[in-house]
């Protein structure tokens, strides 16, 4: 969809700049148009089924192989591998992908048609129209140059494919995530993810689509290469700036320091206990000994939990809010709150101002400690972040891949799916653990996966995926 809008954009600034008094474009469905002009009935009649073929063709082939996929989840797995899943993890993996197959080969077709339909009911001149409208109302008697058409009429275009994607991202994070348990995104998030992107999307564009846009319109025959070049210099430049500042706009990178670092089990939600401590981790804090903090974005804009602490209160261990006064969620009565298997009893908070608890659902058995709920508890481990950081920069300089840092990324923020990536290139380079990872994996386990992920950049997969795409702008 996007690829196709710089060339219609361009088009039109050249209709525009050789005086044609309407923006016919051959991607708007005006073929017939088109065609009384023997010429340019050639080139204009060919170049939308030019372009129709490069969208089509890896669609299809996408689509298949889904749908190849999709056959294959209720088939049973390979006879060498079932002693490594029970049966419950097996069907609920297959349950899990069975439904994301049924929304991702619901939406592909959906895409296309969307698509289709702009291109040959004539939905792009359509939207050009709008855009005309649009600059007559901003700036009323006044001629936009052919870029600035292009621009207004590109963002607008992404603009409307915004609105339609938007549908089924928040469907498979809200229903389908959901309802298996993985998502762990508010709408405040998610919404101020997508909002994020679009201003980064306009940020990286405006200049690039702003020369492409130039070179069509001033060059002449070999604007098409400079406009080439200018995309793969796009391309390559936002490679590089991923790691470095388009990263840390979604995900709290988290440098992994030395030290022990405690980590709270995982609290079910029908129990009707704080969500807001399930699975947090809990870093050591330089400001106090003895205390831990949270440092992920999880509950950010939460009225509780937003960030919490472990500390001493009197003689018991508490997770409360980061302030000294802040409201206390559990207690352990444990020496130590890094003892292996600490168990953890929630507290009642006042109902009211005065303090009084509400009697009506307290326990019979917590008249010592009114606030208290034994029968809710939480246990918490603990994770040696300063060992698991040395093996980590052993393995890397062992496979020779110098000079990265390593960083938890606060991906619980959003899912309770584990990951771990490396990015970047030369002082760049950075080692990526998603922080819900720590719970599920020990050390050596996730050193293997560093390990898989070190192989990505040793097999040049990176650079491999930026030549295709240069290879795949080329026709463009």
């Amino acid at each position: 969809f996007l690829a196709l809008s710089p060339m219609y954009s361009a088009y039109m600034g050249l209709k525009a700049k050789n005086g044609s008094p309407t923006c016919c474009c051959p991607l708007g469905g005006e073929l017939a148009h088109c065609a009384m002009d023997n010429s340019a009935a050639a080139p204009s009649a060919a170049a939308p089924f030019i372009m129709l073929g490069i969208v089509l063709v890896p669609e299809i082939i996408s689509f298949i192989s889904s749908l190849l996929n999709f056959t294959h989840i209720s088939k049973p797995i390979p006879a060498s591998l079932q002693d490594i899943f029970d049966e419950k993890t097996e069907q609920a993996s297959r349950d899990y992908a069975a439904a994301k197959g049924k929304v991702s080969l619901a939406k592909r077709p959906c895409d296309l048609a969307v698509l289709l339909c702009m291109w040959f009911l004539g939905g792009f001149a359509k939207l050009d129209e709008l855009v005309l409208l649009f600059q007559d109302w901003l700036i009323p008697g006044h001629t936009v140059s052919p870029i600035g058409n292009g621009l207004l009429y590109i963002f607008g275009l992404q603009l409307a494919l915004w609105l339609v994607q938007c549908p089924w991202s928040a469907y498979s994070t809200f229903v389908v995530n959901e309802k298996f348990g993985f998502n762990r995104s508010t709408r405040y998030t998610f919404f101020c993810d997508r909002v994020k992107f679009v201003f980064l999307a306009v940020g990286i564009e405006l200049p690039i689509l702003s020369l492409i846009l130039f070179f069509f319109g001033q060059v002449g025959e070999l604007a098409w290469l400079w406009a080439c070049l200018v995309a793969a210099a796009g391309i390559i430049t936002v490679m590089l700036l991923v790691p470095i500042c388009i990263l840390p706009i979604f995900l709290k990178m988290i440098p992994l320091a030395d030290g022990i670092s405690i980590v709270t089990g995982k609290v079910d939600k029908a129990e009707g206990s704080p969500e807001y401590l399930s699975q947090r981790i809990f870093f050591e804090d330089d400001r106090f000994t003895q205390c831990w903090v949270t440092k992920d974005h999880r509950f950010a804009k939460g009225k509780d939990g937003a960030t919490l602490r472990i500390c001493k209160d009197a003689d018991t261990w508490v997770i409360r809010e980061d302030a000294d006064d802040g409201q206390i969620y559990a207690k352990c009565e444990a020496k130590e709150p890094t003892s292996e298997g600490a168990e953890w009893v929630f507290c009642r908070p006042p109902s009211n101002s005065s303090g009084a608890a509400d009697t009506n659902t307290e326990p019979a058995d917590t008249k010592a400690d009114p606030f208290i709920l034994p029968s809710l508890t939480l246990t918490s481990t603990t994770v040696d972040a300063g060992a698991l950081r040395t093996r980590l920069l052993a393995l890397a300089d062992q496979l020779k891949y110098t000079g990265a840092q390593i960083f938890l990324v606060d991906g619980s923020t959003r899912s309770s799916h584990s990951n771990a990536f490396c990015i970047g290139f030369w002082k760049s380079k950075k080692i990526c653990i998603f922080d819900n990872m720590l719970p599920l994996l020990n050390e050596t386990e996730i050193v293997s996966v560093l390990g898989h992920e070190i192989g990505h950049s040793k097999l040049q997969h990176t650079v491999m995926q930026l030549i295709f795409e240069l290879i795949h702008t080329f026709p463009m």
